[in-house]
């Protein structure tokens, strides 16, 4: 999976939470550093992250994105 451009057109939608151990924290540096590179190489930020935190969790949701048509529902046969 790549980062699109225009979400508009991507047909998912991922929503991902990075947590990192107690005590443990992510600089602002870091995030900077993590964005910039996601948006050179159009790499997700959840797949670089353990580049940099083998320790942290992240949990990641994916759903439709709005170009994507609903299914239509199936017909009962007789």
């Amino acid at each position: 999976m790549k980062v699109s451009k225009d979400e508009n057109a991507a047909p998912f939608h991922t929503t991902s939470m990075i947590q990192m151990p107690e005590g443990n924290t992510i600089s602002r540096e870091m995030l900077e550093k993590i964005f910039a590179e996601s948006n050179e190489t159009k790499t997700l930020i959840r797949h670089l992250v353990p580049k940099y935190f083998s320790e942290a969790k992240i949990v990641t949701a994916v759903s439709p994105e709005k170009s994507v048509p609903e299914m239509k529902k199936r017909t009962k046969r007789e």
